[in-house]
């Protein structure tokens, strides 16, 4: 799959029998479940988790689906704690979480992550990825082309090395975007 590619398929309606493809393409090991674990919420109509990504680092993804009401996508950081608790550091690492509506073109992949270590002082440190940072909004309304790129370094990551947990961070943090964006700004 090229990038233009994966592009295209990012610019399409939500449909996860297409993007059970693209995850295959980009992560090592993929797990798909034969029934979704539901997860019940009041900002949720359907779903759960739907899969397990085990990276080559020994670290997983769990992969969630939920079907939201149409005015519920705008809303990042409800949307996020749903999943977010179920990350417990030691089976689950992070979370990859597609949020969409059966009326409306567009959606949301989010990807959230948390670890926590000690420093030098043995003072317990939590980090956690931003919840308006690593998301992209995908869909018939949207250009995808930054998504596709990003998400296209995973792919052409796993046919060359191997995919660890700081490199699905990387893929989605837009801080590392803006950070590009600004020095290519500067040099203009």
């Amino acid at each position: 799959m090229t990038s233009k590619e994966l592009q295209n398929k990012l610019s399409a309606r939500f449909d996860f029998e297409q993007w059970k493809g693209i995850l295959i393409e980009m992560f090592p090991k993929v797990e798909f479940f034969t029934r979704v674990n539901q997860v019940s919420h009041n900002l949720i109509k359907d779903g759960g988790q739907a899969g397990l990504i085990r990276l080559d680092d020994d670290r997983s993804l769990a992969i969630y689906t939920f079907e939201v009401n149409d005015n519920v996508l705008i809303n990042r950081k409800g949307l996020r704690e749903i999943t977010a608790r179920t990350i417990d550091q030691s089976v689950i690492h992070g979370v990859l979480v597609f949020y969409y509506s059966k009326n409306v073109s567009d959606y949301r992949l989010t990807f959230i992550a948390k670890q926590t270590s000690f420093n030098e002082d043995g003072e317990l440190i939590k980090t956690e990825t931003a919840p308006k940072r690593y998301t992209f909004l995908l869909g018939e309304n949207e250009p995808c082309r930054t998504a596709a790129e990003r998400l296209f370094e995973l792919i052409s990551k796993k046919k060359t090395s191997s995919i660890k947990l700081a490199d699905v961070i990387d893929a989605f943090s837009v801080e590392r975007l803006n950070k590009e964006f600004f020095a290519g700004y500067k040099a203009q």
